[in-house]
């Protein structure tokens, strides 16, 4: 206790002695100096320490083509007992997008971030009333982002979710890229290598030009063709009913092949095309479209859109007389005879 006592009055101590002493102006400057550094010496606690700045190890900086949710890390500090996490679409970190402070883990989750977007972050340690300075921004760059136009009203080809895209590549070694990709409900398609892509709001023409220059390492030399592909269920009487993935360039005459025509001679006639149009069901002929042989995507047919037919046979005059006419004939038959019967039982009687 005597020796916390001492430290505190020996600073005023030393100024008392030095105040009565005969000094200019820069000698009193100076004793204010000594003044303070003897404070210091005599309060250890006094004393502050800076942090050392947390240095980034994961993301590396300026890393690309990575996911929606990112990782970041960094390495520990000495006596840190919490870290603040900052991150921004810009370096000057003026508006942030995440901001998370006291957790004493050395990494944090970036979650729901924005496909081919430039981020920044930076990470600052702290113990008790000490707090480090900023480490040096950090950049990485999400998956990519085909950049396309907005789309008019009299664009015909409209990539929409549930679609799925066909890619041929020639030549293609080993068949990398060529095969049929779905479309998420998040408008994405799960390239090889590449990973996630936006591809919604694109055109075909541009996800062959935006998959051209992103192979061309892999794929060098390639000639790469996207067709859109929509997905339409063939039910009822078809030699070959279920579900197909159509090219939205064709005609239903390919959707018509794809099940194998129908089972009835007529039933050309009778297929019904069943629309979903904005929630609202539609059922149309498909004859009309059959003769103008127009492309689905112009006559407006959709991904999940269905074609359905009577499996029933033909029925021509015979049949119909024999199935429908003729047996309620025979019944109408059979109870007069049986009235007459039943009167000439009791007339005789």
């Amino acid at each position: 206790m005597f020796l916390i006592f001492k430290s505190f009055i020996a600073p005023y101590q030393y100024y008392n002695i030095l105040n009565h002493m005969e000094l200019s102006k820069a000698g009193k400057l100076l004793s204010g100096i000594l003044v303070v550094l003897c404070s210091l010496i005599g309060h250890p606690e006094g004393r502050v320490t800076a942090l050392a700045t947390p240095v980034i190890i994961s993301p590396a900086d300026g890393a690309v083509q990575l996911p929606l949710s990112v990782e970041v890390s960094w390495a520990s500090v000495d006596k840190a007992s919490s870290y603040e996490v900052e991150a921004a679409i810009v370096s000057t970190f003026g508006a942030t997008i995440f901001d998370q402070a006291g957790e004493p883990m050395q990494s944090a989750r970036l979650g729901g971030l924005s496909g081919g977007t430039t981020y920044f972050w930076r990470v600052n340690a702290t113990s008790g009333r000490r707090t480090s300075s900023w480490s040096g921004a950090a950049s990485f760059s999400t998956i990519g982002t085909i950049e396309s136009k907005k789309f008019l009203p009299g664009d015909q080809i409209h990539i929409q979710c549930g679609d799925a895209l066909k890619i041929v590549a020639f030549p293609d070694s080993g068949a990398l890229l060529s095969g049929t990709y779905f479309i998420d409900n998040k408008g994405y398609a799960d390239f090889p290598l590449i990973g996630m892509t936006d591809v919604i709001h694109s055109t075909p023409l541009e996800i062959e030009q935006y998959l051209t220059n992103q192979y061309k390492v892999f794929l060098p030399r390639q000639n790469i063709i996207v067709r859109l592909m929509y997905r339409t269920a063939l039910l009822g009487g078809f030699m070959k009913p279920g579900v197909y993935w159509v090219d939205s360039r064709g005609s239903l005459w390919d959707v018509l092949q794809q099940g194998g025509g129908t089972v009835r001679e007529d039933g050309i006639r009778k297929v019904e095309w069943v629309h979903n149009e904005e929630g609202r069901i539609e059922i149309r002929k498909i004859l009309p479209y059959l003769q103008s042989d127009q492309s689905l995507v112009s006559i407006g047919f959709k991904s999940g859109d269905q074609l359905t037919v009577s499996a029933l046979p033909r029925q021509g005059a015979w049949e119909l007389f024999k199935d429908g006419i003729l047996p309620i004939l025979s019944l109408t038959a059979s109870l007069a005879v049986s009235y007459e019967v039943f009167q000439f039982y009791k007339n005789n009687h």
